[in-house]
């Protein structure tokens, strides 16, 4: 058997515990015992599903329903592992009871790990450099965490991702707590003078996701463009940058980049406080951009001429703006602004305005 696709806990966990895994290279399942089972026996014995060896296993995908009782870490033998995606089995419903601190450790020998997603599990323990040396996963590329409070909470896990050697891609929920944690985890990385793994020298996209209210994440806090950018002061070689926020950014933020001119995609929501005239300088730090989105809390009148135009005028390699919700009277007459051409079309709850522009082949 090479490829498994189950949603049935029981028949996952089975095989898992019984079966041949040794040529298994794709996992695709829900796993644990159903949270109706009351045999303590059966539990126990279901940590051995989370034990089996899975040598030539490239990707695994699992919805976890329960995490076993005496369970030590998750598989073991990942040696072939590039893809791992781990969430609840249901939406707001955390597996029953906690996984122990030692749940990462077999990720040690997963050194062809590219891609670690992580998703609405907000039990899991810290990815703890001492159980995980960063200098192992040295294919480890892009990592996406939402909905695990827990673990982004935890100093532990921002010194993990601060000291991965080839980390390019980070998307992470982003609470003004979150924030305060991985800046001060992160530059006391950097501190150290880590010359294996400079602190966020790689990474190169970042999505800070906010959005929260009382019932996703309890008492927790959009993070402030002060929080924003003290990261994002860590990040010296940042391409793309999307910030989504409840209350949305001021974008001063944007000034504490080391080196704003690299930034060429930007996706930004706009607080509702700022006035139109201070989004352009703002936006304009990043003198190379190519791709803008910005969305608005409510339709803006003067989105086109109060912002547009004098962005490009800052931003000369500027192409395309996407605009969310549209302008209440968009200006048609943008085609001659600047002494280049703009077109407006109409897109997903916005408008993007495209430029074109010359090329002298003289």
């Amino acid at each position: 058997l090479e490829g498994l696709d189950v949603c049935e806990c029981w028949l996952a966990s089975t095989y898992l515990r019984d079966g041949d895994t040794s040529r298994l290279r794709r996992l695709s399942a829900a796993v644990g015992e159903a949270l109706s089972t009351t045999d303590v026996a059966d539990r126990r014995r279901n940590r051995c599903a989370f034990d089996a060896s899975l040598p030539c296993a490239t990707e695994l995908s699992l919805k976890v329903a329960e995490w076993p009782v005496g369970m030590a870490m998750l598989f073991r033998n990942l040696g072939s592992l590039r893809r791992l995606k781990l969430s609840s089995e249901e939406d707001d419903v955390e597996p029953d009871a906690i996984p122990p601190d030692t749940l990462w450790q077999s990720l040690s020998s997963a050194a062809h790990l590219e891609e670690l997603k992580v998703r609405d599990l907000p039990e899991l323990p810290a990815l703890n450099p001492a159980n995980i040396p960063p200098a192992s996963l040295p294919s480890l590329r892009r990592i996406a965490i939402r909905g695990c409070r827990g673990l982004l909470e935890e100093p532990a896990t921002w010194a993990f991702i601060a000291a991965l050697p080839n980390l390019t891609d980070l998307d992470v929920d982003a609470t003004a707590s979150i924030m305060s944690i991985a800046a001060s985890a992160v530059g006391t990385v950097r501190a150290a003078g880590d010359d294996t793994a400079p602190s966020g020298a790689k990474i190169r996209r970042l999505s800070l996701y906010g959005h929260f209210d009382p019932g996703v994440l309890g008492d927790a806090r959009d993070a402030s463009d002060q929080n924003y950018a003290h990261f994002l002061s860590l990040c010296p070689e940042l391409r793309e940058l999307d910030i989504s926020n409840w209350r949305g950014c001021d974008c001063t933020c944007l000034a504490a980049l080391p080196r704003p001119e690299l930034l060429h995609t930007l996706f930004v929501e706009v607080a509702s406080n700022v006035p139109e005239t201070d989004i352009a300088p703002r936006l304009g730090v990043c003198g190379h951009l190519r791709r803008l989105q910005v969305a608005f809390e409510r339709r803006r009148s003067g989105a086109v001429e109060g912002i547009i135009v004098p962005l490009a005028e800052k931003c000369a390699l500027l192409r395309t703006v996407h605009v969310k919700p549209p302008a209440t009277h968009p200006s048609l007459a943008l085609g001659a602004a600047g002494g280049t051409e703009w077109t407006r079309r109409r897109a997903s709850a916005g408008e993007v305005w495209i430029r074109s522009m010359a090329i002298d082949l003289a």
